[in-house]
């Protein structure tokens, strides 16, 4: 309380702060555990999908298609389930009964004859395989699941147990490529990171649905035929997520080749770090090494300063100071623990705010739209190759690797940079894009990327061979750092920076000041030996440097955040979850055409743009407005609808789903992807004002 709070004639003092009660909610009756509860039994006994006969698998296998393999085990059930690619059609082994016998022969010439695909398939699924065909059964297979489920343990060591070998096979594991699903650094986790259910959601799929039965459940004759069902859905799935992942392995394919190694299976980290030890390799004529685990746990070392770091303001000069003299320390997981005098700094440029510390720089904009006009230009510089070339530049070399860190990554680094000049000088020929030549340069450019950008994530990474956390720090620090003296000299100049983010920064320049701009970049270039490409906008609108629309010159968006519906990883959408697309679309529109929001929104007729998907722990459940439930799963999909009461719950504590007021699940979307008659469209008309709003571009009086 103020010490002024309380006069002769006044009394200001504050009222008591009043906890806010916490209602415990109960959770809904768990009526999808019940015995009774056989979701699309129906379909499910139709089986509405053609069943290979062996001789048409004995064609399949001649015509040499693809099949998408998944399995499912219970205590008294297994189900091997293959889907070609190609047709559709399905194959399957199963049994039913504890002690049942498997067909292993059919199971074992199906894996060993056919190319196969799956997701989180090759540590799993053929571990299940190869033991299914060496005869255990259902029950034996249930206890092999849990042991590398529930109990952590290895495939390796579940197959010595069970006395099994893996089947030789030719198979692609989609775990590890789709963004975000993989597990780096030797993890033995059988649970992806994002889940089938989820990509398949991201992606529109039709129909999502959750196992139906605990796992820990002895099925009845319905429930397995529910199953089976179940698990064509997910193979569908997983075929959706090979079509979305086409350029993905197109590419690893290719390095596969070109490297003598099967890559086809790795993510971006994997694919780099192979690229790495290749190019290590070739430079040194031997394997290099990996770190022992835990060597440098405990290690203390500061950040050192390149000479070319110079600042001509105090706080700057103090910043720099801090962060040269403030001890690191490698924590027990083998990454940096962050200082919190580095972890809290910010540094004020121009009477604006910037946010540094161990990542990246980040400016501190709220709610900003800058618009380029006769006398003000908007633009965009990046740092091009920014990591790789601040390790090659600076000589930032793990100990370990010495010189020959920097000779096999400058190599790596002129050998994307020639392969992009040709690739782009052959595009401008017209030449064959199916060419053996273009595809091999158009693998080489892609995959250096990769590796490129990947050695920054590895020099922090427990397990690589270029593991080296100084010299993590010592990359990013210098790179914020530089940043920094870039927009000291912009607004020493009188040219503001309105943005600034890890690897670029977004000027509203002057029209009549842009060639002096141009010369302040160009001496920062060429005193960090770094360089810069432009991007022009017509207008920037942030709601902050993470949320952001910009408008390019030529009229087209390009959005960040909250408002693309790609996310960061792999720049796809199979990194984030669609939130009714269509507000964004309507912004858009708005700020790059001056379309009214509501003009959008009422045309569009694509439900995929309305939905929202959200991952719930342990599962949503439909609370309908007259009380009764309807389980939906833990990858949930729903669109906001006239006159829909009630909300959508945990299923495990009976609390709320954010945003869920108003939502109608769509757990199958219709199959001409028409727009439901009873959307509330005037909800997403406020939605994609209230955007406008958040970036700045809507008028004052409309807030």
């Amino acid at each position: 309380m103020r010490n002024d709070a309380v006069g002769f004639f006044w009394d200001d003092t504050p009222p008591p702060k009043v906890k806010k009660e916490v209602v415990k909610r109960t959770p809904p009756a768990p009526t999808w555990l019940a015995d009774d509860y056989l979701p699309g039994l129906e379909e499910a006994l139709r089986f509405p999908v053609h069943v290979m006969s062996d001789a048409e698998l004995q064609t399949a296998q001649a015509r040499r298609e693809v099949l998408v393999t998944d399995d499912e085990v219970y205590g008294n059930y297994f189900l091997a389930m293959f889907t070609s690619l190609s047709t559709g059609s399905v194959a399957f082994v199963e049994a039913h009964g504890e002690q049942a016998p498997i067909d292993g022969a059919k199971l074992r010439w199906v894996i060993a004859n056919f190319a196969t695909v799956g997701f989180n398939s090759y540590k799993y699924d053929m571990t299940i395989n190869a033991l299914a065909a060496a005869g255990h059964s259902p029950a034996n297979l249930k206890v092999c699941s849990d042991k590398m489920i529930v109990e952590g343990l290895r495939p390796q060591e579940v197959l010595r147990a069970g006395k099994a070998k893996r089947i030789e096979c030719d198979h692609v594991d989609l775990f590890d490529v789709a963004p975000l699903g993989g597990s780096e650094g030797g993890s033995n986790s059988y649970n992806a990171k994002t889940s089938l259910k989820t990509y398949y959601a991201r992606m529109h799929g039709r129909k999502l649905q959750d196992l139906p039965f605990h796992p820990s459940t002895m099925l009845s004759p319905a429930q397995a035929a529910i199953v089976r069902w179940y698990c064509v859905n997910d193979t569908h799935a997983t075929a959706f997520l090979h079509r979305q992942l086409g350029e993905h392995l197109d590419l690893r394919r290719q390095l596969s080749d070109q490297y003598g190694m099967d890559l086809r299976s790795r993510s971006d980290a994997q694919l780099a770090q192979a690229i790495i030890d290749q190019e290590l390799k070739r430079v040194t004529g031997r394997w290099p090494r990996r770190p022992k685990v835990g060597q440098s746990v405990g290690q203390v070392f500061t950040y050192r300063p390149p000479a070319y770091i110079q600042f001509a303001s105090d706080e700057l000069r103090s910043a720099l100071h801090d962060f040269a003299t403030t001890e690191i320390t490698v924590g027990p997981s083998g990454h940096a623990e962050c200082p919190k005098l580095i972890r809290e700094r910010t540094v004020v440029i121009g009477g604006k705010k910037y946010k540094v510390g161990m990542g990246g720089l980040h400016s501190q904009e709220k709610s900003q739209a800058v618009v380029a006009g006769n006398h003000l230009r908007v633009i965009d510089r990046d740092v091009t190759g920014y990591y790789p070339n601040l390790i090659l530049k600076n000589k930032f070399t793990p100990p370990q690797l010495g010189g020959t860190f920097l000779i096999a990554l400058g190599g790596m680094v002129d050998t994307r940079t020639n392969a992009k000049t040709w690739v782009r000088e052959a595009d401008e020929r017209g030449h064959s894009k199916n060419d053996v030549k273009y595809l091999f340069m158009v693998a080489t450019r892609d995959g250096m990327k990769i590796a490129n950008n990947g050695v920054f994530g590895k020099l922090s990474d427990p397990f690589s061979t270029v593991y080296d956390v100084p010299n993590m720090v010592q990359v990013t620090i210098t790179g914020q750092l530089s940043l920094l003296m870039a927009i000291e000299a912009l607004e020493a100049a009188g040219i503001p920076v309105v943005s600034a983010n890890t690897d670029g920064i977004v000027v509203a320049c002057p029209a009549d000041r842009y060639d002096e701009m141009v010369r302040i970049f160009t001496a920062w270039e060429r005193h960090t030996g770094l360089e810069t490409e432009e991007t022009e906008y017509r207008a920037l609108y942030s709601a902050n440097v993470n949320n952001y629309i910009a408008v390019k010159t030529d009229g087209k968006t390009k959005c960040k955040g909250w408002y693309s519906e790609r996310g960061s990883a792999h720049n796809s959408v199979l990194s984030k979850n669609p939130e009714a697309l269509v507000c964004s679309d309507a912004a858009q529109a708005y700020l790059s055409k001056g379309t009214p929001v509501a003009d959008t929104i009422y045309a569009c007729n694509d439900v995929r743009r309305f939905v929202s998907v959200r991952v719930v722990t342990g599962g949503g459940v439909k609370v309908w407005g007259d009380g009764h439930t309807e389980y939906l799963g833990k990858t949930i999909r729903w669109y906001y609808a006239e006159g829909i009461e009630g909300e959508i719950v945990y299923a495990r504590t009976g609390n709320k789903v954010a945003r869920t007021e108003g939502a109608k699940p769509l757990m199958e979307l219709p199959a001409d992807m028409a727009v439901p008659a009873d959307v509330d469209r005037g909800w997403y008309v406020a939605q994609a004002e209230r955007i406008l709003r958040d970036v700045g571009a809507w008028p004052a009086e409309a807030k």
